[in-house]
């Protein structure tokens, strides 16, 4: 049996690659599931009226959700603390159900969809919020397993800024298309919300920001050059891209050399990161870093003929 402690590292381990991973979605929430006993699903609806807008799930039938968001939302009696819920909000048993046992399970909602599905006991969080959206992270479990307890509901209440940074970190990447490239060893790519602070950073971004090639990250994780006079329009461009919105927002942004001591200066492009509000969690602008060496400086005339007749003669 996984420890306590051990079971939150595992899981915050998974959102940390959620991102990145076609099955990081999936890895996450059957792990999450599987200790908590039940199906985990993720949903984003649309406030007052808490209709569905997307779900994903696991350990659940899909019939069942189709049905769900189809028609039983509508009769849950979840709807009030889903319509009026904060940010962060974590509840179980009573917190989100009003209802007293004996009328809670003679709804349509429980005898009709719960109980058919072996589900009786429920946990929910609100990721995010924004404006006429919400998502939340829900947990089902049967009878026998019991209501939730303090430490599962804590459990989940620790994971939740992880959970929110990890959509936001995923909508970020995935809007932009960046996944075929986030391995390559010579395009450093980090992502920063508009005050800098650093969100994510795949390997080639990591190594430089350990080294202070170029960038580093500076108290409370943001984003800095070792050069200080370029530090101004570093952090301009950044807000700059994070606030774009609008059909033109790709185009927010700009590109400037970082010095480097004894060496060539970093090249880096800053842009906007595609986001439709709180549909995969994303609460907050960001804006994506990209990082690389500039190409070297083309070879005289001279040195690429010689060149091309050393590789034409060369043994193999």
């Amino acid at each position: 049996m996984v420890k306590r402690a051990d079971l939150a590292t595992l899981l915050v381990d998974d959102l940390q690659h959620l991102p990145f991973q076609a099955d990081g979605w999936a890895r996450f929430a059957t792990r999450l599931g599987t200790a908590l006993h039940g199906p985990v699903i993720l949903g984003t609806v649309e406030l007052p009226s808490v209709v569905p807008i997307r779900t994903d799930h696991v350990l659940v039938d899909e019939t069942a959700m189709a049905a769900y968001a189809t028609h039983y939302y509508s009769l849950s009696p979840w709807r009030e603390w889903t319509a009026l819920a904060p940010q962060g909000a974590v509840a179980g048993g009573a917190a989100i159900n009003p209802l007293p046992p004996e009328q809670y399970e003679n709804t349509a909602f429980y005898a009709d969809f719960l109980r058919p599905n072996g589900m009786h006991h429920g946990l929910s969080a609100r990721i995010c919020r924004d404006g006429s959206q919400a998502t939340d992270l829900a947990v089902l479990r049967p009878r026998e397993k019991g209501p939730m307890t303090i430490h599962e509901i804590n459990l989940v209440r620790y994971l939740m800024p992880h959970v929110r940074r990890a959509l936001r970190v995923r909508h970020a990447v995935g809007a932009a298309d960046l996944t075929g490239g986030l391995l390559r060893p010579d395009i450093g790519v980090i992502v920063v919300d508009r005050r800098g602070r650093v969100l994510f950073a795949n390997p080639a971004a990591h190594e430089r920001l350990v080294d202070a090639d170029g960038l580093t990250t500076a108290r409370g994780g943001v984003l800095a050059a070792i050069h200080a006079p370029a530090q101004p329009r570093l952090r301009a461009l950044v807000r700059y891209a994070a606030d774009g919105v609008g059909p033109f927002a790709l185009r927010r942004g700009g590109d400037m050399l970082l010095p480097r001591p004894g060496r060539g200066p970093l090249r880096v492009t800053i842009v906007a990161a595609p986001r439709t509000g709180a549909t995969d969690g994303h609460m907050e602008p960001v804006a994506l870093v990209l990082l690389r060496d500039p190409p070297p400086p083309p070879q005289p005339l001279v040195f690429r003929r010689l060149d091309g007749i050393l590789r034409a003669t060369s043994l193999p």
